[in-house]
């Protein structure tokens, strides 16, 4: 998540958070987003994922249909777990 979850990117909460990879960021905006952003790491590492699978999904490149459904991504998690921001979720596949 290095370069998904630094400091400053992929933040939701700030609409001139750069988005994706640092590697394509502008360093300027970077910089200010950097500045702004009070996220804990594991925070970012969330905000990171959830950007990588929206461009996952996004993307077309895991098609347009499965079955002639549209893709989703599901995950299975507990809901004691989710209250405590705790535990883990599972996918079928």
């Amino acid at each position: 998540w290095a370069v998904w979850a630094a400091p400053g990117m992929n933040n939701p909460d700030d609409p001139e958070s750069p988005s994706g990879s640092v590697e394509d960021a502008d360093p300027e905006k970077l910089a200010a987003a950097v500045e702004r952003d009070t996220r804990s790491q594991a925070q970012r590492n969330h905000d990171a994922m959830q950007a990588v699978y929206k461009l996952a999904l996004t993307s077309g490149e895991l098609g347009e249909s499965h079955r002639g459904l549209p893709v989703q991504l599901i995950i299975k998690a507990d809901l004691t777990d989710l209250i405590n921001e705790t535990g883990h979720g599972v996918t079928a596949t």
